[in-house]
Formats: structure tokens, sequence, C-alpha cells
């Protein structure tokens, strides 16, 4: 390489995005020629100062954005967008025409807003008429379906293991998921020709289809459920993004026959074939411990990671690793780069050589979205470099985004893509303010010689200067992407600045062997082994270096998200400062305005402690049960935690509902009685909700049971007091609000099963009512019913509905004005209405999902449902 001299360059200079790491870039011995402005630039620079400069790209990618965001909260039909389009394009021509250039500026900006919702109208809210999802409903019914698998079957494991002391039951542990492209539907002997993407999941572990063949499916069909609790999963939005509107659900691989095999090896079949050949060959050549991981970091399928790594990750803020996203893709541009340098290709060679790979290995990731994002921002860098014209970063990003949206304009509200974005855009300012690479020679003559003299002290100088920039690109990463995910993902990760500091160089050599290893598999088999072994190596340092940070003493927090109306004012203060320059009077009232935003609006919004009126909702977690009571002074209390067959699962139900609602503790937990789907979600949520106080009846300590074991371990683990309660208890939360007790008694209780001893309670509140009673019945059943009749407004079904738990006593002595089922069965409301037939309304959180009853101050009582039924709550 003669002539040639290369320097390690941060990734926020070099012309690929990266989250981290050091960049091999060519260095000129002469100064380059100057632009227009006056400023030296580097041929070969791709990136200048992207301040300095106006950005359009970035104001057009803006103004679409608004437009795809105001079509999806208006409900505005397409030929309105359409219309609106059309005139405002006639009224931006006017002005050109009359050289009114500003009004002309502002016009056409409202032009690209109408084309955005037009965009994201056609693409989310409209289809053809034999769109499968006209033929779908919102319940499942069955369907016969012919179409073509449009993505590999992967095979989806329950992330947590079913918790040794939950109920059995018959559910597979495995489901099947994969993506349909729907050509026919089969109706008796009628043939109906539909279109249309659809979600498939299969019970079990294997489907006779892959990539590419055609199948005949025997399913349920329904449209994709919304979500069912407050701050729960929106099935229906996620499925909607990708452009599907239908579920199909199997219960057995029988449900799936292979009419067609396809062998295509330039299509779906082909890049199918090559993905599966490449997770295996990786696996097999790498430990239990590191397969999963490797295999999710290289090729995107991260379904056989297992719960407690997923959550190491999680903890210690490096999630991002486990995702394929625009840093994977720098940090492969980075080693083709450097590659074709150090083996002196010429200019044109080696950025044809990054496309051509860049391109291969989205294809092999069947072309994930944050893969997209990043070969886009690469593309437009290298059609810069490849004219040898300098490329504004910030512009460049402004049309990735403008990319990104057009493919797919509900990415626009993925949090992925947002995350991805807001980091590129980091790096952006931090490489501006550092102003090019630095200068490590000095400025002092004999300062300079003794460096030359000494590579050793070159070698230390310039590793110093590389990682304290290492340093301020991530922190800046960290700081503008920490809203964000405490929002989204309602996790504080303290210790994650300092981890995803150290771990850059580390992540970097872990990738490039891994993209080596990914090569040799595919084009030198023999060289695999010594590949797999260096990459074997660097996952296993990479997983001890993030199990640790992640058991860190106050490591991490989890706490309740912030509103968005925060989040915009704050990401409004952050766009001041980037467009602001370095030392601009926008800079500086930026600046301010976070400081202000910080102090005055997190400050608003946590002292807002107190709610008007009593809240109770009654969660939607299956057959189980979780009550959450929120009093008015803003204290809780939670009756139950549970499941039948995943505990987990109620947790997070319970914990998102929690944080979606303001709160980040209990006061109290209760738990009614020792059945596990009442209790077996109570050892996780510690772990994540402080609780003050764990009440329970002396019958429920049952060590004979695994799963009364676990809760006791683990309140005693988080330090969690646990306090017996019985007839006659009173707890106090709110002077407002009276919580009795009125069963079992105190002592061991009702001889009989667990059910017989469920704690009961009595909430008043503005003279309305509650009664919670667990899964009371038999012996216990009759000794409530002996108490004084009371008339309550609101009571929950014992036993889930149970026709024996329910007898017409009961509805003669509570009298409810509304009975609430906790069950996943719908067979059991038309039984309960004859029981409850004295103008009872029976509402089930299997129908309605979460059901909330607030008490207001002057005893009006109100409720909803999170799902909706012929507009009825």
């Amino acid at each position: 390489m003669v002539g040639r001299r290369f320097v390690w360059s941060h990734p926020a200079t070099c012309p690929f995005e990266c989250s981290g790491g050091f960049m091999l870039r060519e260095a000129h011995p002469s100064p380059p020629p100057a632009n227009r402005g006056g400023r030296w630039l580097a041929a070969s620079s791709t990136f200048i100062s992207p301040f300095a400069r106006r950005s359009p790209a970035v104001v057009v990618a803006i103004a679409f954005g608004v437009g795809i965001w105001l079509d999806r909260k208006i409900d505005l039909l397409l030929i309105g967008w359409l219309a609106a389009s059309s005139l405002l394009l006639v009224a931006w021509g006017a002005s050109f025409y009359a050289r009114r250039e500003r009004l002309a500026m502002v016009i056409i900006h409202a032009v690209v807003v109408a084309v955005g919702g037009t965009w994201h109208h056609r693409a989310v809210r409209c289809g053809p008429d034999n769109h499968i999802v006209k033929f779908a409903r919102e319940t499942s019914q069955p369907a016969r379906i012919v179409g073509t698998l449009r993505s590999d079957p992967i095979v989806l494991t329950k992330p947590e293991p079913v918790s040794p002391w939950s109920s059995p039951g018959s559910d597979s542990n495995s489901r099947v998921q994969c993506d349909v492209d729907c050509d026919w539907l089969l109706t008796g002997r009628e043939r109906i020709a539909v279109s249309g993407a659809a979600r498939l999941e299969i019970k079990g572990d294997s489907v006779p289809a892959n990539a590419g063949d055609t199948v005949e499916l025997i399913v349920d069909m329904s449209r994709p459920s919304g979500s069912r609790n407050p701050g729960g999963f929106d099935f229906r939005e996620f499925l909607q993004a990708q452009g599907i509107q239908v579920v199909l659900r199997g219960d057995s691989p029988d449900a799936v026959c292979l009419v067609h095999d396809r062998v295509d090896w330039w299509g779906r079949s082909g890049r199918g074939w090559l993905r599966r050949h490449c997770e295996d060959e990786i696996a097999r050549h790498l430990n239990k411990r590191t397969a999963a991981v490797g295999v999710g970091m290289l090729l995107g399928n991260r379904s056989n990671i297992a719960a407690d790594v997923r959550a190491a990750f999680a903890e210690s803020g490096t999630t991002h690793i486990l995702a394929i996203s625009g840093a994977n893709v720098g940090i492969l541009a980075l080693l083709i780069w450097s590659v074709c340098r150090l083996l002196d290709a010429g200019r044109t060679a080696t950025l044809l050589t990054v496309l051509i790979g860049i391109i291969s290995y989205t294809v092999l990731t069947d072309a994930q979205p944050p893969v997209v994002r990043a070969t886009f921002l690469i593309l437009v860098l290298v059609a810069g470099a490849s004219g040898f014209r300098p490329t504004s970063s910030v512009n460049s990003l402004g049309l990735a985004a403008i990319g990104v949206l057009a493919i797919n304009p509900a990415s626009l509200f993925d949090v992925g893509a947002q995350l991805s974005f807001l980091s590129v855009a980091a790096m952006i300012w931090v490489s501006s303010r550092a102003g090019g690479a630095p200068d490590i020679t000095g400025k002092d003559p004999l300062d300079r010689l003794l460096v030359e003299a000494s590579w050793f002290r070159q070698l230390i100088e310039s590793l110093r200067v590389q990682l304290r920039l290492a340093c301020r690109v991530t922190a800046a990463v960290w700081l503008v992407t920490l809203p964000l995910i405490v929002a989204r993902f309602h996790l504080l990760s303290l210790v994650g600045f300092a981890i995803n500091v150290v771990l850059v160089p580390l992540l970097v050599l872990v990738l490039w062997s891994g993209y080596l290893l990914l090569v040799c598999v595919l084009v030198m088999p023999p060289l695999a082994p010594v590949f797999a072994r260096c990459y074997e190596w660097g996952l296993t340092g990479l997983l001890t270096m993030i199990e640790n940070g992640a058991r860190l003493p106050r490591g991490h927090a989890y706490t309740f998200g912030l509103p968005d109306w925060w989040l915009v004012g704050f990401y409004l203060a952050v766009a001041t400062i980037l467009w602001g320059g370095r030392t601009g009077g926008a800079a500086r009232w930026g600046w301010r305005a976070i400081v202000a935003w910080c102090v005055l609006g997190l400050w608003g919004h946590f002292s807002t402690a107190n709610q008007t009126g009593l809240r109770c909702t009654f969660l939607a977690v299956g057959h189980g049960g979780a009550i959450l009571v929120e009093m008015p002074n803003g204290r809780t209390l939670l009756y139950d935690a549970g499941q039948m067959r995943d505990g987990p699962r109620a947790q997070r139900v319970i914990q998102n509902a929690l944080w979606e609602l303001g709160h980040s503790r209990l006061e109290s937990l209760i738990v009614s009685h020792a059945d596990a789907d009442h209790f077996n979600a109570v050892p996780d949520l510690v772990k994540t909700i402080p609780v003050e106080s764990l009440l329970v009846h002396p019958s429920f300590l049952d060590f004979r049971q695994p799963g009364v074991v676990a809760v006791s371990d683990a309140a005693f683990r988080e330090h969690v007091p646990m306090r017996f309660l019985w007839s006659g208890d009173q707890l106090n939360l709110d002077d407002n609000v009276s919580i009795r007790v009125l069963h079992p008694p105190a002592g061991h209780g009702i001889t009989g099963m667990d059910n017989a001893n469920s704690l009961v309670l009595q909430i008043d509140y503005a003279g309305r009512s509650i009664l919670l009673t667990g899964d009371l019945d038999g012996p216990g059943l009759e000794h409530l019913l002996r108490q004084p009749p009371t008339d309550v407004d609101v009571m929950l079904s014992p036993h889930h509905g149970s026709m024996a738990a329910n007898p017409s006593a009961l509805a003669g002595w509570a009298r409810p004005d509304f009975v609430v089922v906790s069950n996943s069965r719908p067979d059991v409301i038309p039984k309960l209405r004859d029981v409850y037939a004295n103008g009872s309304v029976i509402l089930s959180t299997q129908q309605y999902g979460a059901i909330t009853f607030e008490i207001l101050p002057d005893g009006e009582l109100r409720h909803h449902t999170m799902v909706r039924i012929n507009g009825n709550p």
C-alpha cells in the first residue's frame, strides 16, 4: 500500500452507522481541496459538519411523518387525502407563480404532509375487495385456506417454563409461527379467490412445510385482538404494522397439509433453506450456552434464547446487542471496508464490495426492518462517496427515514425504528462537535519529535483519544434514548452506560468473528471451526460481563413509564440542540429547555398521586385472578396474582397495568387462598414491583405445596413482610375507604379444601360496596351466608363462575348490580344469568378484557371495559 496511510477512527466519523468501536479510514498526506463554503473537505470523507448546512431531507421526512401520524389519529377517507393533496398542489403552483417563495415553501410542506397521510391510508387502511380480512370476524370461526408460506416457520417455546406448582394443562408449551399469503378460501364446494397476508400459529414443534411452499390449512380464523389490559401488548397494532390483519390458529401440525413443495433457489424457498443451513451450522459449532445468542446476533432468530438471558440483557441495558440493528450492519460494513482497503482495493471496488455485502446480508436476514433502515442509510452514503461528493450525515439520515417510511409507514410508531434513528442522530451530533479526527501529534515541535520516535506512546495516546470519543458517543446515545426506553419498557438501567462503553471494542471483535464464521459456513466450511472458536470465546466473555452487570445491586430499576406529552416536549428540546449548531442561540435555549422540562415536567407528573374516587380493575389473566384497587389517596391493593398454567404471564399483565396507571409499588398484596392460579405470579412480581406487605390467611401456609414455598422464599428474599388476615380485620389504606375481612375465621379457618378458606373482602366507599370472594365455595360459602345479608354493587363471582359456588342463595344474600367472572371460558355467562336473574349485569374478562369500576366521591358508579362489543362497554 505505497503512498497510503491509515488511521483508526471512531465510527461517529466513519461513513457507516455503528454503536461503537474503531474504524479504519484513509488519511490524506496533503490538505484536500476546499468546497464552495471555503471549508477543507477530504475527498474520501463522507461526513462533514452536519449542522453547518441545511438539511431538506430531514424537513421532508418530518412532514411525511406528520401526515402518517394524522392519518392514524383521524378517520379521513382516502378520497379526502387525495383531494387535500390536489388542492394544496394547486395552491403551491399559484404561490410559486406569484413569486411568494415563503408561502410556497409552507404549502409544499403541507403537500408532503397530505402525501404522507395518503400513503399511510393506502398501506394500512385500504385493501382489495377480496382481502382475507373481509371474511374474518372478531371471534374465531373454522376455515380452510390455501396459501403460500411467505416466511420460514419458527418454533417458539414459552420463554418461561411452566411453574412446577401451576395446574397441569393440555396446552403445548411450543408453537410454530410464520406468515402466509392467502390465495383461496374453501367453503364447501365453493372456491373463493382471496388476497392478503395472515399470521399462522400452530400448536406443536414442527410443520411439514417451509417458506415458498403451497399449503392447505384447516384452522380457526379471526381478526387479531387488541390490548386486553391497561398497558397490555396490542397484538392487532403489532400485526397491522406488518401488513397482517388476520390470525389463523391450528391445534396440531396436522392442520397444515403440504400441497406443493416449491423449489425456487432465487426466491423464498432458496433464501429460507440458506438461512436454516446457516443457523444449523452456527449452532453446531457453538456450545449450548452460546448457540442461541450467537444465532440471534447474526441472523435475528432469538426464539431459543432463554428467559433469564433475555432478562440479563434488558437489566444491563444491552438488549440492542441481541437485535440485528444498524449497529450490526455498520460493523459488517466496517469489516468489509477494512479488508478491502488493507488489500489495496480501489475506491470503486471497495464501495461496490460494501454494497454487495450489505445487500446480501439484508437478504439473508429476511430483510428485517432494522437491517433495511441501516441499509438505506449506507446506500445513501455510498452513493455520495462513489461520486467523490461529500454527503451530509443529517441529510442522509433524513433520506433513510423517507425510504423506511415509504416501505412501511407504520415504522413511524415502531419503538425499534425510533431508537435506531435517535441513536444515529446522537452519534452525528457528537461527531460534529468532535470536529473530525483528533491531532495526536501535538503542536510543540519537541513533543511531536518524541511522539514520532515512540510508536508505543503514539498508540497509547490514540487509544486514549478514541476511548474518550467512544465515551462521548455512548453517553449521548444513552441519554437521548433513555426517556423513550423508560416510557416504553419501564426499565431504567443505570449500569447500561458503563457496560456499553466497556463492551464496544469487544462487541466489534465478536461480531467480526461471527461474520467471518458466517462466510466460512457458506463458502469455506473447513475454516469454520477456527472462527467458531473465536466467536464462542467472545460470546462467553460477552455473556459473563452482561450477566454480572445485571446482578449489580441498584444497577437497574423498574418504574412506570413517562407520558407521551412529556416525551414530545423532551425531544422537541433535543431537536433544537441538534439543529442549533455548536454555539447558536437555539442550542443554548434547547439545553435550558431540557433542564426546565426535566425538573418541572417530571415533578408535575410524579407529584399527582391522588385521584378522584376509588377505582377497581379486574384484570384479564385468563383462568385466574388479579384485581387491582386504587384508593382515592393513590395507594394500591392487589387481590390475588395468578393464572392457570402460566404465572409469569399474569405477572407481566399486573406489572404493565400498574405502570400504565401510574403506580410503581403496591401497598398491600392479598393472596386469597393456596390455589396456584391465585398466587403463582407473586414470586416474579415482588422482583419488579416493591410490595409493602403480603397478606394471607394462616391456612395458606401449607408448605407441602411447592408454590407456597416459592412465595415464602421470594417474600423473604425481597424483604416483603408477610402478615395474617382473618374475619373481623380491617385494612387502613385510606381514611375514606373501609376494607373489611368477612371470611374466614381466625386460626386455621374452615375444615376442608383451600377454596373454603378464601379471604373475602368487602370494600365500601361513598355509599358503594365491592365484594371480592376468591374461590369461596362449600363450607366456606355456607359460613359466609350465615352472616347478615348485604347489598353490594360489584361482586367477583366465586370460583370463576362455577355453578356450585354461585347458588341462588348467594344471589339473594348479596343482590349485586354487577357480577364479574375472571375466567377463560365463554360458556359460563348464560348459566350465571339464570342464577342472578334479578337484573344483575354479568361481565366476563374472557369476553370484555379488563373491567374497571370507578366510584366517584358523590357515589356515582361508572364502568368501562378494554374490549368493546357492538359498541357496548
